[in-house]
């Protein structure tokens, strides 16, 4: 798997890019829901619940998502 290295992240954290996102991909391929369904996601705000929850959208679920008030902001933005 390959992935750009975004501006600011060393190797190591770039590293992990490629498996959190095909981790998230797994686990709602894994799940077969269709569109219009609900997913609830905990964690939404972190490096594969993000990923989640985004895919999701995509797929046309409906994303119920938990993470702490601090990072109420970035889970919006991510659908």
């Amino acid at each position: 798997s390959i992935a750009a290295v975004p501006r600011g992240s060393d190797d190591v954290a770039a590293s992990t890019l490629p498996m959190n996102g095909l981790t998230a991909r797994r686990a709602l391929d894994l799940l077969d829901l269709q569109p219009g369904q609900t997913l609830a996601v905990t964690g939404a705000a972190g490096s594969t619940g993000g990923y989640v929850v985004q895919l999701a959208k995509q797929a046309g679920l409906t994303v119920v998502a938990d993470a702490s008030e601090a990072d109420e902001e970035l889970v919006r933005s991510l659908g």
